[in-house]
């Protein structure tokens, strides 16, 4: 990320009710991360990271069908595109959606301390987790 203004990271969860009826147990987890261009070095090694960390918590058995329905989606926003009420444009969005009862309380709080971890480490400013 140019300058030395540090990165602010808002991890956000949410649920959605499924699409497909009760009897059909249909999962799907993303985690879309929205940024200024620049703020990570490796982009679809985050998105590789975050959507391994979201599956890992969650429990699920480790085949095709989990590995290929959990995702993340890094956004990588043009400056001027982004701002607080300050206008400063160092903030990283991270968006957690999964199917309602997907994640109980305690994975709910896991997924965004690791999740802010990740994205800390990602964009090399250790002070992102301090102002979560």
């Amino acid at each position: 990320m140019s300058g030395d203004a540090p990165v602010r990271c808002l991890v956000y969860y949410k649920t959605e009710a499924s699409l497909h009826s009760p009897s059909v147990a249909v999962r799907s987890l993303s985690a879309p991360i929205y940024a200024v261009a620049g703020t990570f070095v490796n982009p679809k090694q985050l998105a590789i990271d975050a959507a391994n960390t979201v599956k890992t918590i969650e429990g699920v058995p480790d085949i095709p069908m989990f590995r290929q329905n959990t995702a993340a989606f890094v956004h990588s926003l043009p400056a001027g595109t982004l701002a607080n009420v300050d206008g400063d444009e160092h903030s990283v969005r991270v968006q957690v959606l999964t199917n309602e009862g997907a994640l109980d309380r305690a994975k709910q709080v896991a997924v965004v301390e690791q999740l802010t971890k990740l994205v800390s480490t990602a964009a090399g400013d250790d002070t992102l987790k301090e102002r979560t």
